[in-house]
């Protein structure tokens, strides 16, 4: 994969991981509610974020080497254990954490907004679905 489309993987993947794990709270409250499992919503996020990093590794792994987390980026190369030269890394790095700065810069409560939406829908839902 040439370097473009490796800067352009990082930023939709680092895209994604703060739009997921943005999620992972409302899922834990529907999870736990729709399944009935009160006191259990410490392991379901635990969990839910493990599932995570199994799949944006997967992910990483299917787009040739995209990461979304730019620490690694950094590590690899500085120990030496990296393909990438000083240049990729001076555009890659970048790359993740200017996508991320959009979503805060460009619209500031977006991920909060979408949390808040997606935690009402699963609670009007499970309420809904469980009146007797």
């Amino acid at each position: 994969m040439g370097l473009p489309k490796l800067v352009l993987a990082d930023a939709a993947i680092s895209f994604l991981w703060v739009l997921y794990i943005a999620l992972t709270k409302p899922t834990t409250i529907f999870l736990t509610t729709f399944l009935n499992l009160k006191g259990y919503e410490f392991a379901i996020a635990i969990g839910l974020i493990a599932l995570n990093v199994f799949f944006f590794g997967w992910l990483g792994g299917i787009l040739e080497g995209a990461m979304w987390n730019p620490v690694p980026l950094l590590a690899f190369y500085s120990v030496g254990a990296s393909k990438d030269s000083l240049f990729s890394m001076a555009v890659r790095y970048p790359a993740q954490v200017l996508c991320i700065m959009i979503l805060f810069i460009e619209k500031p409560g977006m991920l909060l907004s979408i949390s808040m939406v997606f935690s009402v829908l699963t609670t009007t839902t499970t309420t809904t679905m469980f009146s007797f």
